[in-house]
């Protein structure tokens, strides 16, 4: 990010680069975190994973390319946690990460390569998307731009002098701030992923029956039967949020129980107090740093807040031509 000065940049594409990076350096160990070749190769994989296959096929039980493919990245990034896991084993060394502390809990070999694969996949591209999303809106909102913006220069000046720093030291400003102060003391910032994760999210939540026929309503899901439901019918419900095609951080709540953006019920998101640092992070680095504007691809400005395509749910891109201009912060 420290280079994207006067930068024109597809903000799915980088983005989602950054927020993997900072998923791998918090869930993996420093070795891979550290190779930066290595994590672009995992990104590479890890999509590939995470891509879909194509619902209509002829003999749906016949394995295609893509299962292949799937199985091909699946071993590759089982090989390189592997390798990681047993490197740091032989050799000794200890280091300051997630796997150092699997390790001296006494966790299973097969358990801490499950955990370093695992934990990419179920976070990186979410947060990926809500990050791209969070700073396209920032963008398009002056207003909440300014508010998140001195909401973080405050929570850095009780940490650090700010006044005293360099853009140089923003970072280690940033790094100062410890995690209770994050998580309790950025309510501006708060309402704003509150708000994006309702507005652009197109996720399906997906689950079976393993029980008896079950009465819920005036449904009745067959047992074994597979329930699917789009988080589109609650976000994007007006009787809940008045005007939802709109992203209003400050909206009145009508329903507290009605917001569903990091799970509902006994499935709540495992991973939410880290991709919510995350996002933080990326927020405060982005603001502290740059002013960043809406563009075309040619450099011109759009005006309006861009619109997120539900149907494409896996990095959920602008309708239209929507990029982002970083120009760094002069004074």
């Amino acid at each position: 990010m420290n280079s994207w000065d006067n930068l024109i940049i597809d903000p799915c594409a980088s983005l989602h680069d950054v927020t993997f990076q900072m998923i791998i350096r918090a869930v993996t160990s420093y070795e891979v975190a550290e190779d930066t070749r290595l994590v672009s190769r995992l990104k590479y994989f890890y999509d590939i994973i995470d891509a879909s296959v194509k619902p209509l096929h002829l003999w749906a039980w016949v394995p295609g390319l893509a299962t292949f493919y799937k199985l091909r990245a699946s071993m590759y990034v089982y090989w390189t946690f592997h390798q990681a896991v047993k490197r740091r084993v032989h050799s000794g060394v200890r280091r300051d990460d997630s796997l150092q502390q699997l390790l001296d809990s006494g966790e299973s070999f097969q358990c801490i390569v499950g955990f370093m694969m695992g934990l990419p996949i179920a976070g990186a591209r979410s947060t990926g998307t809500i990050g791209t999303w969070l700073l396209l809106y920032l963008a398009s909102e002056p207003s909440w731009s300014r508010a998140v913006h001195n909401e973080i220069k405050d929570l850095t000046t009780t940490y650090r002098d700010f006044s005293s720093l360099s853009k140089e030291d923003i970072m280690g400003s940033i790094s100062a701030i410890p995690l209770a102060a994050w998580e309790s003391q950025t309510p501006q910032l708060d309402l704003c992923i509150r708000e994006t994760l309702r507005r652009a999210q197109p996720h399906t939540a997906v689950r079976r029956n393993i029980g008896p026929d079950l009465s819920i309503g005036a449904y009745t899901i067959p047992s074994n039967a597979f329930v699917l439901y789009p988080f589109s019918d609650t976000a994007l419900n007006p009787t809940l949020y008045p005007d939802p095609l709109r992203w209003d951080p400050g909206r009145t709540v009508v329903d507290n129980n009605a917001f569903i953006g990091w799970g509902g019920g006994t499935h709540l998101c495992k991973g939410q107090r880290l991709a919510n640092l995350t996002l933080k992070i990326i927020v405060a680095c982005t603001l502290m740093s740059y002013k960043i504007d809406i563009v075309s691809k040619n450099g011109d400005v759009v005006t309006g807040a861009p619109v997120p395509d539900w149907n494409d749910y896996l990095t959920c891109r602008p309708q239209g031509d929507c990029t982002l201009r970083f120009t760094k912060c002069r004074e």
